[in-house]
């Protein structure tokens, strides 16, 4: 093989590799095995710089067998939500309580719609009903009581968004951006939300989807930090509370894939995606108990005191 054949040969070669990873990283053609091999390396190199110890500053409550052994089954009716939304702030003096569920539907359990309809109906000339059901009203009122405490606190709403075409349950809270805001960014998009009733998300401070989707091996690495739904972007749950517990965090593009949040940057990929920087394996946040909230239970006054708690 000439000289001139043996520099062309490598030349090709070359070419063809930076063709394969180019068709890869572009996703016009992918192999699975790149991506498989991508995840071990991060695997690895995660599983190496963790470090395995507890954030002090982060609280998760727990619904936990012994809280639906004490309060009931979940769900339980908003009036509880209430009490415990309470005691977090009023009781043991927490920052920010993010809520990684969703308030969609009217809570009718304690009987009240029913009790409305007989003022209306069948007893609407019984002074005495009339009377004791005004009175029980802003008690039997499950959702006003938690629209209430919502109002006093510093609450952040999680909601989801849908694949579903205009499927739009409650409302989502104010959005972030514009999508002519910046017009070069890509982000995903979904076609529709279930978020929370409007008298929830009107009262609370703020609110962000819990979206995340796992990569081909069914492991979650990465969220979503921003979302788009009719050309507007929603931050997440997890920035929306980390913009409310930092100063001055004005949320800004530095670029396409990085994301200005006060004086923290946040990297992400060109989705606007960013890499799930796990604490550890297992105990990494204190867990507390929602019976001991409610029960006021809880005898150490700094384990919740000024910190960002989860629900």
């Amino acid at each position: 093989m000439s000289i001139v054949t043996r520099h062309i040969f490598r030349l090709l070669f070359s070419l063809a590799i930076l063709l394969f990873f180019i068709l890869h990283a572009t996703k016009t053609v992918e192999w699975e095995f790149i991506d498989a091999l991508e995840h071990t390396a991060y695997d690895v190199r995660l599983e190496l710089t963790m470090p395995n110890t507890r954030d002090e500053r982060i609280v998760i409550i727990d619904i936990d067998e012994r809280s639906l052994s004490e309060i009931g089954r979940w769900p339980w009716n908003r009036s509880v939500i209430a009490d415990l939304v309470d005691q977090l702030f009023d009781t043991y003096k927490i920052d920010i309580l993010g809520l990684d569920v969703v308030f969609a539907e009217p809570d009718d359990s304690s009987g009240l719609t029913k009790l409305r309809n007989l003022a209306q109906g069948p007893l609407k000339k019984a002074p005495v009903f009339l009377q004791t059901l005004a009175e029980l009203e802003k008690k039997l009122d499950y959702d006003g009581l938690l629209a209430n405490s919502l109002a006093k606190h510093r609450v952040v709403l999680g909601y989801a968004f849908t694949g579903e075409h205009d499927s739009e349950a409650g409302q989502l809270p104010i959005s972030v951006f514009q999508r002519g805001d910046f017009k070069s960014i890509e982000y995903k998009t979904a076609n529709g939300y279930v978020a929370n009733l409007a008298k929830f998300q009107a009262n609370a401070m703020s609110g962000g989807h819990f979206e995340m989707e796992p990569d081909s091996d069914g492991i979650v690495r990465r969220v979503p930090m921003l979302y788009g739904y009719k050309n507007k972007l929603y931050e997440s749950l997890s920035l929306a509370i980390a913009r409310l517990a930092l100063p001055k965090s004005k949320l800004n593009f530095q670029s396409s894939t990085l994301l200005e949040v006060g004086q923290q940057k946040i990297s992400t990929d060109k989705h606007l995606q960013a890499l799930i920087p796990y604490q550890g394996k297992w105990n990494t946040f204190a867990y507390v108990s929602a019976a001991d909230v409610i029960h006021k239970r809880i005898k150490n006054p700094n384990l919740l005191k000024n910190k960002i708690v989860l629900l």
